[in-house]
């Protein structure tokens, strides 16, 4: 294996892989900043109701608030890592932010659960089952649609955070030599396909609190949330 690059190195790939990232996918990533403003102003506003309202201010509105932050902060961090190519530390942020998103959703179909949560205490429930609440808010109304299966997804995440074989293989680009010799590049590089996929995150989360908070939102936002996604797939 050939000796690491020094730091000077690195940054200027970063830098290029930033670069190509954006010019390459400019209206993917308009999109995004667009959504990421709209998540924000939603949960800003969500805030100064839940002010305003003393009928906002019930355990699990105010527990899904304290979790909001921690949503926008993942999917930041994960858009820094994307844009640099670090594409195996994104799936480790992923995995987090399934599990918050999925909390949010549970409290949502326990509402006593939210107030023990408040209190300290820890759902008693497995972080696969945990996920798949998300689903069930988000499947519409057709009874034809088949609810996907979040545990597959988030079982394949947790093998990037627990360092299993098959996703550092995956996420790796190896070159076999002569043998024993194997050259394993560990400088970041571009990947269109996990750059496209961070994008439709706030859009995600966005359509998440609109079903959530139908009632406070839907006049508010929806329009403008459904100008973003047909953006996004035009």
């Amino acid at each position: 294996m050939k000796d690491i690059e020094d730091l000077n190195f690195f940054l200027s790939i970063e830098e290029n892989i930033q670069k190509k990232s954006l010019r390459y996918h400019k209206k993917q990533f308009d999109c995004y900043e667009h959504s990421f403003n709209l998540l924000i102003e939603i949960y800003d506003f969500l805030c100064d109701l839940s002010y305003a309202k003393k009928e906002m201010r019930t355990f699990q509105n105010v527990a899904i608030l304290l979790l909001i932050p921690q949503v926008i902060q993942r999917m930041q961090a994960i858009r820094c890592l994307t844009l640099r190519g670090y594409y195996y530390d994104t799936r480790i942020l992923e995995r987090n932010l399934a599990e918050i998103v999925g909390l949010c959703s549970y409290f949502v179909f326990n509402k006593g659960k939210a107030k023990e949560w408040l209190e300290g205490k820890r759902p008693q429930i497995s972080k696969k089952d945990l996920v798949n609440y998300t689903s069930k808010i988000m499947q519409p109304k057709n009874k034809k649609w088949k609810e996907p299966d979040l545990k597959t997804t988030y079982e394949t995440l947790c093998r990037f955070v627990h360092n299993d074989f098959i996703a550092i293989f995956s996420s790796s680009k190896i070159k076999f030599l002569r043998k024993p010799d194997i050259e394993v590049k560990i400088i970041p590089s571009y990947d269109k396909d996990l750059f496209l996929k961070i994008c439709t995150y706030p859009l995600f989360i966005s359509a998440l609190l609109l079903e959530i908070f139908k009632n406070e939102l839907e006049n508010k936002y929806k329009k403008y949330w459904m100008n973003l996604v047909n953006i996004k797939y035009s």
